[in-house]
C-alpha cells in the first residue's frame, strides 16, 4: 500500500509538470512582446488588441520599411520595443511609417524626454510631443487612461492614434499635419486666413514624401 500511494503521488506530480509545461509553451504567461516589461504588469490590458487584420498588416511591412524603422531606433539608443509599436501603431490606424517617423524626426528628434513649455504655459511631451492638454482626452479616447507620455511607447501610440483621428477627419495631409501642430482651432483659423491647410511645418515632415503627398 505505501509503494503504491508514493507512486501514485509521483505519478500527480509529473502530471502537474506535463500541464505547466504545456501551458508556457501555449504563451498564456507569455508577457507580450509589444510591451516593455516593466509596463506590461501596470497597462490596461493588451497594448494592442489580437486583432488578426492588424497582425495581418504588421507582417506585410516590407524588409526595407523594418529596416527603416529599425535604424531610426537604434541611433536614437531606443528599445526595439519601440520599433514594435511603431509598426503595429502604423497597422492599426492605417498610418504610413514614413509619417510616423517624420512626425517624431520633426518634432523631438528621436528624444523620449523632451519636454517642451509653450508661450500658454502648456507642455509638449516624448516623442510625439504631446500638449499636456490635449493628453487626458487622448488617453479616454484610446481606454488608456493610465497610460504614461513620457513612456515613448505610450507616446507613440497616443500619437498615431491621433494622427489617424485628424486624417480620417480632414484627408489631405497638410490639413492633418497642422492640426496635429497648431490643434483643429488653429487649422481653421490658418484655413480660413490663407485658404490653404499648408504650413511650414506641414511641408516639414512631406518634404521627403512626396508619394503621399
Amino acid at each position: 500500500m505505501i509503494n503504491i500511494s508514493i507512486h501514485s503521488r509521483w505519478l500527480h506530480v509529473l502530471a502537474a509538470l506535463v500541464l505547466v509545461a504545456v501551458v508556457l509553451m501555449s504563451g498564456r504567461w507569455r508577457v507580450p512582446s509589444d510591451l516593455p516589461l516593466d509596463t506590461a504588469v501596470a497597462a490596461p490590458g493588451p497594448f494592442y488588441g489580437p486583432d488578426p487584420a492588424v497582425v495581418a498588416q504588421v507582417q506585410q511591412i516590407t524588409r526595407l520599411q523594418r529596416q527603416q524603422v529599425a535604424t531610426a531606433v537604434g541611433a536614437a539608443d531606443l528599445g526595439m520595443e519601440v520599433a514594435d509599436a511603431i509598426w503595429h501603431a502604423s497597422a492599426e490606424y492605417q498610418i504610413p511609417l514614413e509619417i510616423i517617423l517624420e512626425v517624431i524626426r520633426v518634432e523631438s528628434d528621436w528624444n523620449p524626454n523632451l519636454v517642451h513649455r509653450n508661450s500658454d504655459h502648456s507642455y509638449d511631451w516624448g516623442l510625439m510631443q504631446l500638449n499636456d492638454a490635449t493628453w487626458p482626452w487622448l488617453a479616454r479616447r484610446t481606454n488608456l487612461a493610465e497610460a504614461d507620455p513620457m513612456n515613448p511607447i505610450h507616446n507613440v501610440q497616443m500619437g498615431t492614434w491621433l494622427l489617424g483621428y485628424l486624417h480620417r477627419k480632414y484627408g489631405d495631409w497638410h490639413h492633418v499635419l497642422t492640426a496635429y501642430n497648431r490643434g483643429e482651432g488653429g487649422l481653421q483659423r490658418h484655413v480660413l486666413a490663407n485658404r490653404s491647410g499648408e504650413t511650414a511645418y506641414s511641408r516639414m515632415v512631406l518634404q521627403d514624401l512626396q508619394a503621399i503627398q
